[in-house]
């Protein structure tokens, strides 16, 4: 039996056998609190919510000229069905997003989001966590598979997305050795159905596990490993299909030294193995690094680094990404409060592009908002969000401007 046949049953029965435990055990994940009232039926508490969103964008495309723009409305229902006992806690959820864009009505959509969470806790040492979740989406034109190309389709790029993962707490939260082991599954499934567009349904199956060894009251060494099997449910060329195996190896420490700052750093080596020997593997450096800083009860500040590997969305073996990230949230009042996103990032599309010089997109943007709450149950939103991608293919160069108003409603 090849190595690849005997991770796939080694990593299948992992997943049916971690399952089957968190069937009969599981834990409570620390959640935030849900804004707004509830309504009691019963044991468990419903939160109603309502967002109305109406924007302006320049580009709805991301084409370089930009020719189409307009407002937009879209209008989120969201129910959220919460049950709490004993430290252990239940959440069913379900969201609607239906999209309306006055001048372009053939990017109006209608999606639906279903998550549900069982956190159980078994015992001081071992707790659980499982999650899951269904999604009717859909991505945008001039996004994902139809970058530079989004006047080509007469409709948005719908899809169905389902998740599942799972999480074994070994330890307990003061003990100085305590481990987490994950497993995952996602499935990816294009509405349409011609073999140009089947190439991009796809399947994870990904399995790790993280040790922290307490080194100081309030800092924690870590090693994490992690592998997942990556699978396309059909390929045009039968001899060189995209289905490989990631894996990443990586060590670090996370941190809460002061009441005003905390964080982790991790940083290692990912590799990447495809199936083809047509297409060459990668082996490159792996991090991800958060730092968060609040200097004062009202100011927060994150700033963040990664790097990793994402599947390609038509060009290249994968994408190569690094990124940067700044944010900053302050409370100007009890009921005001404000917040600045900035990010830069780098996608590399690694592998054979028939010859053409390896494509680099440097993706840029710089989003800000200001919420306040006029009642309990009524807050106003204003945003605003810039983004840019320069790439050396010119074709799909774009600018993007959103002004956004958004009214959150709930009990």
């Amino acid at each position: 039996m090849s190595t690849m046949c005997v991770y796939k049953h080694f990593t299948l029965l992992l997943y049916s056998c971690c399952a089957l435990m968190m069937v009969s055990h599981v834990q409570a994940r620390e959640y935030e609190p849900i804004k707004g009232g509830a309504l009691e039926l019963g044991g468990f508490d419903l939160f109603p919510i309502l967002n109305f969103d109406h924007y302006y964008d320049s580009n709805v495309l991301r084409a370089p000229e930009g020719d189409v723009d307009g407002w937009v409305r879209v209008i989120t229902p969201e129910l959220i069905l919460v049950n709490e006992y004993d430290g252990n806690r239940f959440q069913l959820g379900y969201r609607l997003a239906d999209g309306h864009y006055y001048s372009s009505e053939i990017d109006n959509y209608t999606d639906h989001f279903i998550s549900a969470q069982f956190d159980l806790y078994a015992n001081e040492r071992h707790r659980f966590e499982l999650s899951s979740a269904y999604e009717l989406g859909h991505d945008a034109r001039g996004t994902v598979f139809s970058i530079g190309s989004g006047n080509q389709l007469a409709t948005p790029d719908e899809y169905v997305q389902t998740q599942i993962d799972g999480i074994y707490f070994y330890g307990a939260e003061k003990a100085t050795g305590r481990l987490e082991l994950n497993i995952n599954h996602t499935s990816l499934d294009y509405d349409v159905n011609t073999p140009n567009y089947l190439i991009r349904d796809r399947n994870f199956l990904g399995v790790g596990g993280t040790f922290y060894y307490r080194i100081a009251p309030a800092t924690d060494a870590l090693i994490e490993l992690r592998s997942t099997d990556i699978t396309y449910d059909f390929a045009q060329d039968i001899t060189n299909p995209l289905d490989s195996i990631a894996n990443s190896a990586l060590v670090g420490v996370r941190w809460n030294s002061t009441r005003n700052t905390s964080g982790f750093a991790k940083i290692g080596i990912q590799q990447k193995n495809f199936d083809s020997p047509l297409r060459p593997d990668f082996s490159g450096s792996d991090w991800n690094v958060g730092v968060d800083w609040t200097p004062m009860d009202r100011t927060f500040f994150r700033l963040s680094t990664a790097r990793d590997t994402f599947e390609t969305n038509g060009e290249g073996n994968f994408i190569d990404n690094r990124s940067l990230a700044l944010t900053w949230r302050h409370s100007w009042l009890e009921r005001l409060r404000s917040e600045l996103n900035l990010q830069y990032g780098t996608n590399t599309y690694e592998g054979n592009t028939d010859g053409f010089l390896t494509r680099i997109d440097d993706v840029s943007g710089m989003s800000t908002k200001l919420d306040y709450d006029f009642r309990r149950w009524l807050t106003l939103q204003l945003g605003y969000q810039f983004e840019q991608r320069q790439s050396n293919r010119l074709a799909i160069d774009y600018d993007r401007h959103l002004l956004n108003l958004n009214i959150r409603v709930t009990l």
